[in-house]
């Protein structure tokens, strides 16, 4: 849609309706096709940024404020990572992916994966940051799903997301009863959607882990399925 904002790559990445990695490319790629110059103006043409894009060896995102981590917004894996990736595919090989904070006048770089460790570690598996979002009725625990969305759209997009990142989560949010009923009191549908995503990371190859792992999953899922199911 040449009217919308920002790219396609959330939309499918929201919905789980694509089946590889490369529709995310055709998405970023097709939303971004048009060229403004003092010649053109929209004129749509696709061919020339994947010939750009197969030339490069770095992408960077610079930031000027510590407001948000990278996975605290899907603009994140949208731009930055719908950018890694399509260089990837154009080029054949993976770019490095850096993260600059300019906030206090002198940037820092780093790396994309660590960028996203810090972002996960300080805000999903934070227990100051778990409390404060369930002391909020209903919206609490839809931030926990919005990380996760964020979780898997970095994975599939930037290839950064660390096997270790998506263990501990589940461990922690899932497999850890006390947390786990306060997500389901907090809000049954958003813990819902929090589960599918795990699901989803491990059926897409982000999150590997042993079969006894995901069996106890399904059956922690379809428990809950059935008590929303019955009110």
């Amino acid at each position: 849609d040449a009217a919308a904002y920002g790219t396609a790559v959330t939309g499918l990445i929201k919905s789980k309706e694509w089946k590889s990695e490369n529709e995310l490319v055709d998405a970023y790629a097709h939303s971004l096709r048009f060229v403004y110059t003092k010649r053109f103006h929209g004129k749509e043409m696709e061919h020339l940024l994947k010939k750009n894009l197969g030339s490069a060896d770095v992408v960077s995102q610079v930031r000027s404020s510590m407001d948000y981590e990278i996975t605290d917004l899907d603009h994140y894996y949208e731009f930055l990572g719908g950018l890694s990736r399509t260089v990837r595919e154009e080029s054949g090989k993976k770019a490095m992916i850096l993260v600059s904070d300019s906030h206090e006048g002198v940037a820092r770089t780093e790396t994309a994966q660590r960028s996203i460790q810090r972002g996960i570690r300080s805000r999903l598996l934070n227990p100051r940051w778990q409390n404060g979002m369930l002391s909020h009725d209903y919206h609490g625990a839809q931030q926990f799903a919005d990380k996760l969305e964020n979780l898997v759209g970095l994975a599939a997009t930037t290839g950064e997301v660390d096997n270790v990142l998506f263990e501990n989560a589940a461990q922690d949010l899932i497999f850890n009863e006390e947390l786990r009923q306060r997500l389901r009191s907090n809000n049954p549908h958003a813990l819902r959607e929090i589960m599918e995503r795990f699901l989803e990371a491990n059926q897409r190859g982000y999150w590997q882990t042993d079969q006894e792992t995901i069996d106890k999953f399904k059956e922690l899922y379809l428990q809950l399925e059935g008590d929303i199911e019955n009110g």
